[in-house]
């Protein structure tokens, strides 16, 4: 085999070496609820926005009013947040894009709750493998 072969055989080894060791850190979705948990825990005024907005959340219905509790609980002046989440929710001013970046922050909050809620019945809490 020659050597442009061989160190290409090499580079597509070395991508599925990576490839098997997951998602890199960016996608991590773990790590960025940490870090915004940390942050909350660490900051009482942040963690009474974040769980007002959780606890309104269901009842909320449509993607504008999911936006409108963004502006208000989270991107109103004197709401401390991290720099990183202010620009992800960033996209809640404006039309199509808030509509979207709503209903991103409802998936991601009921995925994030699943790691507290055991079931949504007690028979599904006592199945639960946790």
């Amino acid at each position: 085999m020659d050597t442009g072969q061989e160190a290409v055989r090499e580079k597509g080894l070395e991508i599925f070496r990576l490839m098997d060791e997951g998602a890199p850190e960016v996608f991590d979705t773990g790590k960025w609820i940490g870090r915004l948990m940390n942050h909350a825990m660490a900051d009482p005024d942040l963690k009474v926005r974040l769980f007002r907005f959780v606890d309104v959340l269901p009842t909320l219905k449509t993607p504008e009013q999911v936006a409108r509790h963004i502006r208000e609980y989270f991107l109103e002046e004197g709401a401390h947040l991290p720099a990183f989440l202010k620009k992800l929710l960033a996209g809640v001013e404006s039309g199509l894009a808030a509509g979207i970046a709503a209903e991103l922050a409802r998936k991601n909050i009921i995925s994030f709750s699943r790691t507290f809620i055991a079931g949504a019945t007690p028979e599904e809490a006592l199945g639960s493998p946790r």
